[in-house]
C-alpha cells in the first residue's frame, strides 16, 4: 500500500484522565502539565511566576486581601502563618494582629476591615485592631418637659431613655430613664429633651428612645448624628412609633464564628462556623455590624450539618452545607425575606474552592466542578437538578482526578477573566502538607490543564486583573515571565492519546514526524519527543525550533530565516497499530509553542486465516 499522512493539529480538547484511550477524541491529550491551549488549536508551555517578597516570610502564606480604601490606595494584606499583615509594594509585612486561625472570614464596610477568626469579632481602620462591642450606657439621665398648647398625647405615664453608639454601629445599653405623667387636662404636642447626655470618646450618634402611654417598651424617636447636641423636640405621636429598643445584642456566637459576608439586597451581616453551632447562620439588624440579636438564627430544617461556606450570589446569600446550599433572599424574616434549600445535589466542604465565573457561580464538590447559573435561585422544588441546571464541569474528562482529592477542605479555587481561566489548588499526595497540583479549565474551550510545581494555599484576584498565589514563605505573581520564582523553568509534558491513525485494525510502518512550531524572537526552542509504539518506546528525537537557512540580506545578529511557525522533519521507524507522543520541555527563559503534529505512515495489510 502506497504511503499515507496523517495530521493532527488540534488539541483543543485538552486533558482527558476519564476516558478510555480508544473513546478519546483525537483532539484530546492523556496527559497536558504546565501548557495553555489556544482557541487555535495549539498549546504553549504556561508562563511563569514572581515573588512579590525577596525575603522569604518565615510561615506559610494562607489567604491573600485586597482591601480598597476610601482615599483610593490599595492595600494588601495576607494571613501568614497565625498572623494578619500588611504587605507592603515591597512584599515586606507587617504584623497586624496574631490570630486564632489560619484564616479570617472578612467584609470591608465604612473604610475598615471586620474580620472573624473563629475567637475574635474585630476590625482594621487601617493603623489599629479593635474589638467590635458595645459602648457602656450613659451614666447620666436627660431632663424632659411637656410643651405645646394643644392635646395630643394621651394621659398617663411616659419614660424617656438614651443610648450612645459608637463608629461600627454598637449601640449601647439604655440610661436609666426618666418619667414623665401628663395628666388628663394637659395639653401637651411635644416633649423637649435638654442635657442630652454626650458619650464617651468613638461614640459617632446617640439614639433617644420614648415608651407609649403607660406603656414598658422603648421606641427610637429620634437620632443626634453627632455627639455635641443636648436639645431635641419630640413630636412623633404613640401611633407612629415603630423602632423598638433591642436588649437582646449577643456577640459571643459572632466571635465564634469563621466566616462573614455582607448581603448588599438586605444590607445585613451574615456569620456561620461557630465552633459550638456549626449548623447556624446568624444575622445581624440592617446596615449595623454590631448589631445582632439573639433571635436572627437560621438553620436548615434537613439536618444538613455544618456550614462550611458563605457566598453572595445575585440578590441572594447561599450558605452551603456539604450536599447542598441553603439560599437567604429578600429584606425582613418577618415580612418578605425567604430561607430554603436550592436542588443543587452538592454542595462543598471548602470555604476557598468557590468562584465567581462568568455568567454563574463555580464550586468544588465531591464529584466535579460545578457551575450553577442564577435562575437557580428562583428554584424552591426539591427536584433532581439536571445539567442544564446545574452543570458538572469535570464530567467525562477529569472527574477521577476531582474524586482522588486529598485534604478537599484546603482546595482553593480562583476565576481569572482575562485569560478566561478557572484554577483550582488542590493536593493529590497522601503525604503532602498542601495543594500541590493546579487543575486549569479554559472556560471558552471548556477544556482542562494541570500545573504542577506550585503549591498554592490561596489565591488572590486583584482589581487590576492580576492573580496572586500563596504558598511557603512567598506571595507569587501568575502569568509573569518564562520562568517560576524559584529559578526552574515550568516542566512541559504533554502525552497524546493513543492515535490509530484512523486504521484501527491495522498495523502501520512510520516513516517520518512533522512537529510544527512558533520560533521564539530570541533564542532556541527544542522539545524532547518520545514516540511510543504500542506503549513501547520506540524512538527519542530533540527538535528544535531553528530554520537555520541563511538568506542574504537578512540582518546579522537575528536568527537566519526567522519566521513565525517553523515545521521540523525526522525520520522515524517502527510499526505497530498505535502510535502516541510525549512532548516535554524545561528550558529557563524560552517559550514553547506547537501548533501541530503529522505522520507519515504505510499500513501492513492484515494477515490472518480465512475463514
Amino acid at each position: 500500500m502506497a504511503k499515507m499522512l496523517k495530521s493532527y493539529p488540534d488539541f483543543r480538547g485538552g486533558w482527558n484522565a476519564d476516558a478510555a484511550p480508544d473513546l478519546m477524541a483525537d483532539n484530546e491529550l492523556t496527559l497536558a502539565d504546565n501548557i495553555d491551549l489556544s482557541e487555535r488549536g495549539g498549546f504553549s508551555k504556561r508562563k511563569g511566576t514572581v515573588a512579590l517578597n525577596d525575603v522569604p516570610y518565615n510561615s506559610d502564606v494562607n489567604q491573600i486581601i485586597e482591601w480598597p480604601r476610601d482615599d483610593g490606595s490599595i492595600q494588601l494584606l495576607a494571613v501568614i502563618g497565625t498572623d494578619l499583615c500588611a504587605i507592603d509594594d515591597d512584599g515586606k509585612a507587617t504584623v497586624i494582629d496574631n490570630l486564632n486561625s489560619t484564616q479570617i472570614g472578612y467584609v470591608v464596610w465604612k473604610d475598615k476591615l471586620f474580620y472573624v477568626d473563629g475567637k475574635s469579632f474585630v476590625y482594621y481602620n487601617g493603623s489599629t485592631v479593635q474589638q467590635v462591642a458595645q459602648t457602656s450606657a450613659p451614666s447620666t439621665t436627660p431632663s424632659i418637659q411637656k410643651g405645646g398648647e394643644l392635646k395630643t398625647f394621651s394621659f398617663g405615664k411616659y419614660k424617656f431613655a438614651v443610648s450612645f453608639v459608637n463608629e461600627v454601629m454598637g449601640e449601647s445599653p439604655l440610661s436609666d430613664d426618666v418619667e414623665v405623667t401628663v395628666d388628663e387636662e394637659d395639653e401637651v404636642t411635644h416633649f423637649e429633651w435638654s442635657d442630652i447626655p454626650t458619650g464617651p470618646s468613638g461614640t459617632t450618634a446617640r439614639r433617644l428612645y420614648r415608651t407609649r402611654a403607660d406603656g414598658e417598651v422603648f421606641y427610637l424617636v429620634g437620632v443626634l448624628e453627632d455627639n455635641t447636641e443636648t436639645v431635641f423636640k419630640d413630636t412623633t405621636p404613640d401611633e407612629d412609633l415603630r423602632a423598638p429598643f433591642n436588649a437582646s445584642v449577643d456577640l459571643a456566637p459572632i466571635r465564634r464564628c469563621r466566616f462573614l459576608v455582607r448581603h448588599p439586597h438586605s444590607g445585613r451581616f451574615f456569620a456561620a462556623g461557630d465552633s459550638e453551632h456549626p449548623d447556624r447562620v446568624y444575622y445581624s439588624e440592617p446596615n449595623e455590624i454590631a448589631n445582632w440579636k439573639q433571635t436572627n438564627v437560621l438553620t436548615s430544617t434537613g439536618g444538613d450539618g455544618p456550614v462550611h461556606a458563605l457566598r453572595v450570589f445575585g440578590d441572594a446569600l447561599l450558605a452551603f452545607h456539604k450536599y447542598r446550599p441553603w439560599v437567604y433572599r429578600g429584606l425582613d424574616p418577618e415580612i418578605d425575606a425567604t430561607w430554603e434549600p436550592m436542588p443543587t445535589g452538592q454542595g462543598t466542604i471548602s470555604n476557598q474552592a468557590i468562584a465567581d465565573t462568568e455568567n454563574s457561580l463555580t464550586f468544588l464538590g465531591i464529584g466535579g466542578l460545578y457551575a450553577i447559573p442564577p435562575f437557580m435561585l428562583s428554584y424552591n422544588m426539591q427536584v433532581t437538578p439536571s445539567e442544564e441546571m446545574v452543570l458538572n464541569l469535570a464530567k467525562g474528562k477529569v472527574t477521577s482526578v476531582i474524586r482522588g482529592i486529598i485534604k478537599p477542605e484546603k482546595a482553593a479555587m480562583v476565576y481569572d477573566p482575562v485569560n478566561e481561566r478557572l484554577m483550582l489548588a488542590y493536593c493529590d499526595d497522601p503525604a503532602a502538607q498542601r495543594n500541590n497540583r493546579v487543575l486549569v479549565y479554559d472556560w471558552e474551550l471548556g477544556a482542562f490543564t494541570r500545573y504542577t510545581g506550585l503549591f498554592v494555599n490561596c489565591w488572590c484576584r486583584r482589581l487590576n486583573g492580576d492573580i496572586l498565589a500563596g504558598t511557603a514563605g512567598y506571595i507569587l505573581k501568575m502569568n509573569t515571565g518564562m520562568d517560576d520564582y524559584t529559578g526552574a523553568a515550568p516542566q512541559m509534558n504533554v502525552l497524546t492519546k493513543s492515535y490509530n491513525l484512523d486504521l484501527p485494525y491495522h498495523k502501520k510502518k512510520l516513516f517520518h514526524l512533522f512537529i510544527g512550531f512558533r520560533q521564539p524572537e530570541e533564542g532556541t526552542s527544542e522539545i524532547t519527543l518520545r514516540i511510543k509504539v504500542d506503549d513501547v518506546t520506540a524512538y527519542e528525537v530533540i527538535e528544535k525550533s531553528v530554520y537555520d537557512t541563511f538568506i542574504w540580506g537578512d540582518m546579522w545578529g537575528e536568527i537566519w530565516g526567522w519566521r513565525s511557525v517553523v515545521t521540523t522533519r525526522s525520520r522515524i521507524g517502527g510499526s505497530g497499530h498505535r502510535v502516541q507522543l510525549q512532548i516535554a520541555n524545561n528550558q529557563p527563559g524560552i517559550p514553547t509553542t506547537v501548533y501541530g503534529l503529522a505522520l507519515t505512515f504505510r499500513p501492513i495489510r492484515a494477515k490472518g486465516e480465512r475463514l
